[in-house]
């Protein structure tokens, strides 16, 4: 009785102990049974400095890890990390779950060029590798340092393309989970990752360092990919807080994206879509804020390398956007905030908010690129505060540059500037561009000179519920510029002092918002605005 006493002591006592370990970081997937294995106990030893910048690292436990890792080729595993150690690259099997301690992880060795974490059966063209999870944890790159820079190499040949050195590689994996996890100075990107589907990525903070090099991604995927969630992160990257690119090997389509509440850390560029020949689908971007040095937002055929290839964008939904742009000078950018430079199915923008203004007051979307054909824009809050002087260099808000546009929609919007009205319109279109039918409504402009200035082809616009106010003398709410003819332009309940100028044609114009303020010459259905000089045949209905 006394032995078996006892004996259940030990038992209670060890399980009391592991539960406190756990510390309840995390439950393992209940379809899961796993057999459990603490680092710590299996050989590794804790002795290195994970921070970032470190150059401590103690013990080499690539084996001893490995060791562990491996056990997961014949059953499912779950590791509980539970040391600082430090590792010249592991790989990880199907069905194992990491779970981190607080204040654990690894760095990867000086000269080690190889991926701290990567997936052990990659592959290019199917999902070799399921149901791996990374709960928890720093993970230390070591891209460079102090002492050796740079400690990894950039790429290492023997690997191929993916040889990239990254902190985490996943390539042909289904079902990938990375939470609550710390990234620190990757050679290259935080994450690489390519044909992966079902992938979840929340509460990870990625920094790669102030004195980075170029190519210093935050989380980067190639095609295929589909059913990827980037949720609740702050990212400090180089080059892209986040990249897609359906073109990189192996390439192929990327569909249903969602990224969410995202806090960009003064990167060179936010997000990044890039398609060439692959369509990228079914892509939800919400929730935006922080600080980048150029775009915000890149959708578009990398057109350094291939300008004359136009994209494959289906519908991309991007809404309730608060990032400010430093505008520092990049030589091969086209300058704006959001650049589109692709063709594209459906493009949705909403609450879209802009306060801040550099020297260069480049457009909030531009979208741009000759040849290029966006089937629909729709365009609801976007709202700038010009808090400027009179002195500011000028801006276009929304800019359609050589693009085409079948349907461009813009709605409960305003741009207000305090000083002294210029000529920063809401929209602009110019340089071939194009729009074939532009839809306005509730719409408030205050200080600026035009609210459309036509320096290309609009062929209808239907406008309502406008209000236009301190423009300078001279100008009107809709501006054509010379050559440039606007068949037909209806506005209904509006609130402004001239509705039409510059040197263009409007041929038919119509609706309410005409009655009142219009000077109209009826003979041979002339009119003479009294802003302008030039005689012009219209027909009011």
């Amino acid at each position: 009785m006394k032995n078996l006493f006892w004996l259940l002591f030990i038992i209670l006592t060890c399980f009391k102990s592991f539960a406190q370990q756990v510390n309840n970081l995390s439950e393992l997937p209940r379809n899961i049974r796993a057999s459990v294995y603490f680092l710590s106990q299996n050989g590794a030893i804790s002795d290195a400095d994970l921070s970032e910048g470190s150059v401590v690292f103690g013990t080499d436990n690539t084996t001893a890890i490995q060791n562990v890792l491996d056990k997961a080729q014949s059953e499912p595993i779950a590791v509980y990390w539970d040391g600082k150690y430090s590792v010249t690259g592991l790989k990880v099997y199907s069905n194992t779950t990491i779970i981190a301690f607080e204040g654990c992880g690894a760095i990867l060795r000086n000269n080690s060029d190889k991926a701290l974490l990567e997936n052990a059966n990659r592959s290019f063209s199917t999902y070799a590798d399921f149901d791996i999870s990374i709960q928890g944890g720093i993970w230390n790159g070591n891209g460079f340092n102090d002492i050796i820079n740079p400690a990894q190499i950039h790429d290492n040949p023997k690997e191929g393309f993916v040889g990239w050195v990254s902190v985490f590689r996943f390539f042909g994996v289904e079902n990938l989970t990375i939470k609550d996890a710390v990234i620190y100075r990757p050679r290259t990107f935080a994450l690489h990752a390519g044909k992966v589907k079902n992938v979840f990525i929340q509460n990870v903070q990625i920094d790669v360092g102030e004195s980075a090099p170029i190519n210093c991604d935050g989380l980067h995927f190639d095609g295929p990919s589909e059913n990827i969630t980037i949720k609740d992160c702050v990212i400090r990257a180089k080059d892209d807080h986040i990249a897609f690119n359906a073109d990189e090997q192996p390439g192929g389509d990327i569909t249903d994206i969602t990224i969410d509440n995202i806090k960009l850390e003064n990167g060179l560029f936010g997000i990044r879509l890039l398609s060439r020949k692959y369509l990228v689908d079914k892509v939800r971007i919400s929730n935006i804020h922080g600080i980048t040095k150029e775009y915000w937002l890149i959708v578009d055929n990398y057109w350094q390398s291939k300008p004359k290839e136009n994209g494959n964008f289906g519908t991309i939904i991007i809404e309730d956007i608060n990032v400010e742009s430093t505008g520092e000078y990049v030589p091969y950018v086209h300058h704006s905030y959001a650049n589109i430079n692709a063709n594209a199915e459906c493009l949705i923008f909403k609450t879209i908010n802009r306060n801040k203004y550099e020297d260069d007051n480049f457009p909030s979307i531009l979208i741009n690129g000759e040849g290029k054909t966006i089937k629909k824009l729709i365009i609801e809050g976007y709202n700038a505060s010009e808090n400027t002087d009179e002195t500011a260099k000028i801006t276009n808000h929304i800019e359609i540059n050589g693009v085409r546009v079948n349907y461009l929609a813009i709605s409960n919007s305003s741009v207000t500037r305090d000083s002294p009205a210029n000529s920063s319109s809401l929209l602009c279109v110019k340089n071939g561009g194009s729009v074939d039918y532009l839809q306005l409504d509730n719409i408030y402009c205050k200080g600026i000179n035009n609210i459309v200035n036509a320096q290309g082809t609009i062929s209808q616009i239907s406008a309502s519920n406008i209000i236009h106010k301190n423009a300078n003398v001279g100008e009107g709410t809709f501006k054509a510029a010379e050559k440039i003819t606007i068949p037909d332009l209806v506005l209904t309940t509006y609130s402004g002092s001239v509705q039409t100028s510059g040197t263009g044609t409007f041929v038919k114009i119509r609706g309410d918002g005409f009655t009142k303020n219009l000077p109209v010459l009826q003979t041979n259905n002339e009119f003479r605005d009294n802003n302008i000089s030039k005689i012009k045949t219209v027909l009011i209905l």
